[in-house]
């Protein structure tokens, strides 16, 4: 015995005297007076006997041999103060003092394990049995742990205290060597068998937890369903504070049965937050799903049938080498097993495509730079040259070549795989014993970053105490010691990799994408100039020079702000699919240039590393639904959308987002959403704030939809007359005895791009307060801003026009109509419709007026008045040189069908009321519906109608001056061609042409002039 606990004999010591042996204790031990208060802690919790100053005396010993002394008593003190009467464990260490050791290692290396033994001092019997349980073993102990609990939530719990008291097992086992048969180091960090039953401990408690959470989360009449883990977890080689990779599969009894992909997707829900959501136990593990096709996008879970279609028809090399390490480890094995041999043929291939080895080489650089950009950050285990990815990249490289014709290699495990890549001969002795070392012993440094905290620590502290620390724990006796292994394992690995990957790799020409980005890279030479130059020409670029103008200043900057390397690589993996979106585009040099606005806007590194992160990694026939083609689209398709768009740089994000354009958005939506938005304005300048900002995000939305998804032209219309609607409401606001009533394409419901509104005031009585509240509106809806103004408003068809009162009463507009108003003007009321204000005026003024404009007999006056319009409007408006360009009013024009359409509508109203109001599309189709014309007919009208509209709003988005008339022959005219998809400009014009001539001849029979 020490002299020290032998000279007091049995009798317990009183407190006064603890601490004075406490610091006897610590100076025997050489250390520091401090320790004195957690020694004197041990000696109590041990009830101040003989034996306590002993087992104190041992740990003293033993934490003074440690690399951190003070962490090991602290730990140590903390752990036997809470486990309450410890005589037993007292005893059980001191008749085995290498436990007492042990302790000191596992508590002065891991905070995270002394804080489970704190937390739950009892587990220390774990220590007992280090050896990582199976898989096997842990399902049936788990199951037979949660059965005891009547709730989820119970039942999950358990599994969290469960996944503590065997992480303690495991990291006692991986820091102590024990429990692990033939862990013999053969230098630090390098303990093949332990390493192995480490990752392999950890892993089989994964599986046996997400089983376990699984049959906890899945219901009675469960569907066929399965949990495919990939990553590390799936290769049965997870870290301490690895995320679980995971994918959700089941099983549908057809392609749409939407009853499944619901259950289904709700049940991945309840297991992902089962996993990863935090309680006072802790959780279970961090979920990450972003490894299913569409990524956070996609759905969570996917039937089987999905699932091989994506990868049959859009797989990418990253997602065919992901699928390396699938393994089925939880709910329906028998389908987990089909997945399984479904996907093999996707990663495995007997014919390797001829960009396999572009994209891997691809990839691979884009890795590097990523954390090249990160390099101050720290050097990355995993991702730094020479590390843990060089390792498994290498190796899943060899299975992707040679896997189809070998089956011996299809194994997840990176450990097995070098062993059989080398049984194989694919891989020389030198290269495999390079990779196998070169990995465990990286993991193992990832390991000890990890154990510390249990956080996903992947980076080396930078010189200092930390990396003084490191390298303790990793068994080095200085920094200085640990750096100089690790830059020698780190070349090592590189130069393997490098022998693999070169020895394997296709010599010989690159693929023009690998071409166009090297010219990239080099744009800074007057050859790869020359290059960019010829081949812009090639694909169809007007200006050439000026385009190679924007692309370098995209990549190298300005004198004023050059750029570094990493905007010069982020443009270099884009320019392939950045060319190709632009020719694309009816004008492929301005799409070019709009890239260019929009990375100014946004700052140009981080933009093009934001679209080069979004692009596919393989072309899709959804190639519009990616940002980078969406801002070409903007650019060389719709100018004017564009051009709002960089007014507004708070709208990108949602702009890029696809579920932006293609979303459904009803007229209640939209007044909900503005109420909402105008909730915070306080004051009327803040109102019309509001209403600018709202209007510009709906407006892009309704662009969009029709730029990328080619929205029908009348869902168009109808929108951009929804999104008029609710702002002039909104403008308006709650005003008793006061309504706006719409005309024109406002009030039929045809608002294009470009309209005005065209709008009549009604107010309960001639009052000055209301011709007060009109102008105010007028005033919101027209007032000029940096952006422009809200809307156009023409008042010019209320009564007395231009010289009229901007209100009138009901009574005051009735009397008109029927006094003094021309024929014209009772003709415009066919579109009238009630827009904002008291509904109630509208309809008072609508019933008062429709016998006006639609009387039993129709007046002979009112056609041949109609008729003499026509040809004044012909005459007067229509230029000579425009007549068969002029969408409007030249021949078989709108004007022609509205004339036409609107004349039988007043002259039928009377006897069918569906013929009243509304817009020409409408009326057509009610016509033809009820025997009045032909089909054959309206749908020719119909057609030359929906054309010019279609024209009118693709010339506006253009950035035309005029939206009627169609340009002469020329770079105009085919570009507006490639917008409405036609060959070129010769085949638009004929189509015009065709539909124009076939409404004219229904024009001129029906309505002779």
């Amino acid at each position: 015995m020490d002299p020290l606990s032998s000279s007091l004999g049995n009798a317990p010591l009183p407190p006064e005297i603890v601490g004075a042996v406490a610091r006897d204790v610590a100076l025997s031990a050489h250390l520091p007076e401090a320790a004195a208060s957690d020694l004197g802690a041990i000696i109590q919790a041990g009830g101040g006997s003989a034996s306590a100053v002993l087992l104190a005396e041992q740990v003293a010993a033993a934490a003074a041999a440690t690399p951190f002394p003070s962490m090991a008593l602290g730990n140590f003190a903390r752990w036997v103060t809470r486990l309450g009467s410890g005589g037993s464990v007292y005893r059980l260490m001191l008749e085995d003092p290498r436990l007492v050791r042990h302790f000191a290692v596992v508590l002065s290396s891991s905070q995270y394990l002394a804080d489970i033994l704190a937390r739950d001092p009892d587990y220390y019997d774990v220590i007992l049995e280090p050896t990582p349980r199976s898989a096997e073993d842990l399902r049936a102990a788990l199951s037979d742990l949660t059965r005891a609990f009547a709730t989820v939530d119970g039942g999950l719990n358990a599994l969290r205290r469960a996944r503590r008291r065997e992480m303690l097992r495991i990291g006692w086992a991986d820091l102590t060597g024990t429990g692990v048969p033939h862990a013999e180091p053969r230098g630090p960090c390098y303990n093949v068998p332990l390493f192995r039953a480490v990752v392999a401990g950890i892993s089989g408690l994964a599986d046996a937890l997400i089983q376990t959470a699984y049959d906890l989360c899945a219901q009675a009449n469960q569907l066929p369903f399965a949990i495919i883990a990939m990553g590390k977890l799936g290769g049965r080689e997870l870290n301490y504070s690895s995320d679980v990779d995971l994918l959700f599969v089941y099983d549908a009894p057809s392609a749409d049965d939407t009853a499944s992909f619901k259950q289904a997707n709700q049940l991945a829900e309840r297991i992902v937050a089962a996993l990863a959501k935090p309680t006072h136990e802790g959780y279970l593990f961090r979920a990450d799903i972003r490894l299913r096709p569409g990524g956070r996008s996609g759905h969570l879970a996917r039937s089987l049938a999905s699932y091989l279609e994506h990868y049959e028809r859009w797989p990418d090399v990253l997602e065919r080498q992901a699928l390396i390490k699938a393994r089925p480890v939880a709910g329906d094995p028998e389908l987990g097993t089909r997945f399984l041999a479904a996907t093999r043929s996707c990663v495995y291939q007997p014919t390797i495509p001829a960009s396999f080895f572009d994209e891997v080489r691809a990839n691979k650089e884009a890795l590097e730079r990523r954390v090249e950009d990160q390099e101050s950050l720290g050097v990355s285990v995993k991702e730094g040259q020479g590390g843990i990815r060089d390792v498994e990249f290498a190796v899943q490289f060899l299975q992707m070549l040679f896997g189809a014709r070998m089956s011996e290699l299809q194994t997840g495990n990176t450990m097995e795989a070098i062993g059989r890549l080398r049984a194989a001969g694919l891989l020389a002795d030198d290269t495999a014993r390079q990779l196998e070392e070169g990995y465990v012993f990286l993991r193992t440094v990832e390991h000890r970053l990890q154990l510390l905290h249990d956080l996903p620590v992947r980076t080396l502290p930078a010189a200092g105490g930390e990396a003084e620390a490191l390298a303790a724990r990793c068994g080095f006796p200085s920094a200085e010691a640990f750096a100089n292994e690790y830059q020698r394992q780190t070349a090592m690995v590189r130069e393997a990799f490098t022998a693999v990957f070169h020895a394997t790799a296709r010599d010989g020409e690159p693929s023009p994408d690998a071409r166009l980005r090297g010219l990239i890279l080099n744009i800074d030479t007057r050859s790869a100039n020359n290059a960019l130059t010829h081949h812009l020409q090639q694909r169809g670029f007007q200006d050439p020079p000026r385009v190679l103008q924007t692309l370098r200043r995209l990549a190298l900057g300005s004198e004023a702000q050059p750029a570094g390397s990493a905007q010069r690589r982020a443009l270099a993996n884009l320019i392939a699919p950045l060319l190709d979106a632009a020719a694309e585009t009816p004008s492929p040099d301005d799409a070019i240039a709009y890239v260019e606005t929009v990375a100014d806007l946004m700052g140009p590194l981080s933009f093009l590393k934001s679209l080069e992160g979004q692009l596919p990694a393989h072309p899709t026939p959804h190639a519009a639904l990616y940002p980078l083609d969406v801002l070409c689209k903007l650019g060389g398709a719709a100018p004017v959308l564009g051009q709002l768009l960089a007014r507004h740089p708070q709208l990108i994000d949602a702009a890029l987002d696809p579920a932006f354009a293609a979303e459904s958005t009803s007229k209640e939506d939209l007044a909900r959403e503005l109420s909402g938005r105008l909730l915070g304005a306080r004051s009327s300048d803040g109102v019309a704030a509001v209403l600018r900002r709202f209007r510009a995000r709906h407006y892009l939305r309704i662009g969009l939809a029709d730029l990328l998804y080619d929205a029908d032209v009348e869902d168009v219309c109808r929108a951009l007359t929804d999104l008029a609607d609710v702002i002039v409401a909104a403008a308006l606001g709650d005003s008793k005895g006061f309504a706006v009533l719409g005309l024109g394409r406002l009030g039929g419901g045809e608002m294009q791009y470009g309209s005005d509104l065209d709008m009549l005031y009604l107010a309960a009585a001639p009052d000055r307060d209301y011709l007060r509240l009109a102008s105010s509106l007028t005033e919101t809806l027209t007032a000029l801003t940096p952006d422009g103004p809200l809307y156009d408003v023409d008042l010019r068809l209320r009564p007395e026009g231009r010289h009229g009162l901007l209100s009138m009463s009901v009574e005051g507009a009735l009397g008109y109509y029927r006094d003094r108003a021309m024929v014209w003007e009772k003709q415009s009321m066919v579109k009238a419709r009630y827009v904002a204000g008291e509904a109630e005026l509208v309809e008072e003024f609508l019933a008062g007026i429709r016998p006006m404009v639609y009387p039993t007999r129709l007046p002979q006056r009112y056609e041949a008045e109609m008729s003499a319009m026509k040809r004044r409007i012909e005459r007067e408006r229509l230029k000579q040189e425009e007549r068969h360009r002029d969408l409007k009013l030249g021949p078989g024009g709108l004007t022609d069908i509205e004339f036409l359409v609107q004349r039988m509508q007043m002259r039928h109203g009377a006897r069918h009321p569906q013929l009243r109001g509304g817009g020409v599309l409408k009326a057509l189709r009610t016509l033809s519906g009820i025997g009045l014309l032909p089909e054959s007919e309206a749908e020719e009208l119909m057609s030359a109608y929906r054309f010019a509209l279609r024209t009118r709003n693709a010339l506006h988005l253009l950035g035309h001056a005029s939206q009627n008339v169609m340009p002469l022959p020329g770079a105009e005219l085919e570009r507006l061609a490639r917008r409405l998809g036609y060959e070129n400009g010769g085949a638009l014009v004929e189509e015009h042409q065709r539909l124009a001539a076939a409404a004219r001849r229904i024009f001129e029979a029906r309505f002779p002039q």
